[in-house]
């Protein structure tokens, strides 16, 4: 029974989502003759060595003390459909007792409702990861971000942590739900994991940039990498919901990999870049950057 998230969700999430991420390290490429854009070319972020705990100061620690300056925290209207959403799958499954996993989502529905919430969204998270092939998993997953969301920026004072635990256990929660080609069960879901990855990603900025330590081809081509990478993901996501890939500038990526490729040079990558732009069933034949390409060239020497 595939849950799919309220469109409602993803806006609080993504509105939601702390604007200081680290910012990455940047060049400015060499743009070639009549370009009329400058961007940044950023390496590719490391994956984390291990799936990590939640992160200290989060979903660990109680909520403080009511004060007059603190509000009760209610749930908003997108935490109550999820909670539908759950309430409903337990309902559709009387044997929860002998199903670990509906077992353990019952104890966070009621933890939610107990306005227990960094128990609840501890909870949660651990039904999403230990139970990926599961209903209950997906539902959790969508309670989790939730609960992480509500802990960093609606309680009094907010949790930073919780930003950083959301970084981290999103590449996990992609893994479980997303990589298993297009016919994984949970598409919509897919998408607004994705959307929040580009919202954390597009966050950066709130610190200083990291002196380049490496020559300018190898910048080059680490940003060529990482923006091919996103407009390969970015395609993908946006097919499985049979969005334009132009909403989510998709294009806008492959460009971009483009003229890092270029700056390289590597003119074979830079060609799998632009293919990928001008696929006509990838949808981005309507791009102005289309009109750009015949005037990238390769990086002097």
């Amino acid at each position: 029974m595939p849950i799919s998230p309220r469109p409602l969700l993803a806006r609080l999430l993504l509105a939601s989502i702390a604007a200081c991420a680290p910012a990455p390290p940047a060049v400015q490429p060499w743009r070639g003759p009549d370009l009329r854009r400058v961007t940044q070319a950023t390496p590719p972020p490391q994956p984390p060595a291990a799936e990590p705990l939640p992160s200290a100061g989060c979903t660990d620690l109680p909520l403080p003390a009511t004060t007059p300056n603190t509000r009760p925290i209610r749930p908003t209207k997108e935490q109550t459909e999820l909670l539908v959403d759950a309430d409903r799958l337990l309902a559709a499954r009387p044997d929860q007792e002998n199903d670990p996993a509906l077992r353990a989502l019952a104890r966070a529905r009621a933890l939610w409702s107990a306005g227990e919430w960094p128990e609840a969204t501890r909870v949660a998270g651990e039904i999403a990861i230990a139970h990926p092939r599961e209903d209950a998993g997906i539902v959790a997953a969508m309670l989790y971000l939730a609960g992480l969301n509500l802990l960093g920026s609606q309680i009094d004072p907010p949790r930073p942590s919780c930003h950083d635990e959301l970084v981290s256990r999103l590449p996990i929660l992609q893994r479980h739900y997303c990589e298993r080609g297009e016919d994984r069960r949970h598409p919509s879901e897919c998408y607004l994991l994705y959307k929040i990855e580009r919202a954390v990603e597009r966050g950066g900025g709130c610190t200083l940039p990291e002196t380049l330590d490496v020559p300018p081809s190898v910048a080059y081509a680490r940003a060529g990498e990482w923006y091919l990478a996103r407009a390969v993901q970015c395609v993908e996501a946006t097919r499985l919901v049979r969005v334009s890939p132009l909403a989510e500038h998709c294009d806008d990526l492959a460009f971009y990999a483009v003229r890092a490729f270029m700056n390289v040079p590597d003119e074979t990558r830079a060609g799998e870049a632009r293919a990928l732009l001008l696929e006509p069933g990838n949808g981005m034949l309507k791009s102005p950057h289309i009109a750009e390409l015949p005037t990238l060239a390769p990086r002097r020497p």
